[in-house]
């Protein structure tokens, strides 16, 4: 930024702009779609647009899923080979352990997601409460 004392501004305009987009969202769902909403909320309506919403918000799901498996393994990884030339090196025990902790990563993801009754739920809740604020307002 040309004028870091403006990051602040930056910031609450963004978490202004964010707020405001899901509460638009929530307002509109529920008085076009009504208490009966499914989940998704994209699963309630008409089958063309429901078909063109999954078909914009699958490649979305796969690649933020692919960012937060990502993480996950670049967490662990750095931390087992934090004073290793496994970390910079390209070597076969270090490429052999990235591909094993995304999977997984992944493996694990998939268990929680459909082994846990009420996982989806609680996912629900933490992101209502958190992800906004943690995504947009830091």
């Amino acid at each position: 930024m040309r004028r870091p004392q403006d990051a602040m501004k930056a910031a609450y305009t963004l978490q202004f702009t964010a707020t405001s987009y899901y509460v638009v969202f929530a307002a509109v769902t529920y008085v076009y779609i009504g208490s009966a909403v499914a989940s998704p909320s994209f699963s309630s309506l008409q089958p063309v647009w429901q078909k063109a919403a999954y078909g914009i918000a699958l490649p979305n799901f796969l690649i933020a899923g692919s960012l937060y498996a990502h993480t996950a393994s670049k967490l662990v990884f750095v931390r087992v080979f934090r004073r290793s030339r496994h970390l910079h090196s390209h070597t076969v025990l270090g490429w052999g352990v990235w591909v094993g902790l995304v999977f997984l990563m992944n493996a694990a993801a998939f268990v929680l997601a459909v082994g846990v009754p009420i996982f989806n739920y609680l996912i629900g809740i933490a992101a209502s409460l958190f992800a906004a604020w943690f995504t947009y307002g830091m």
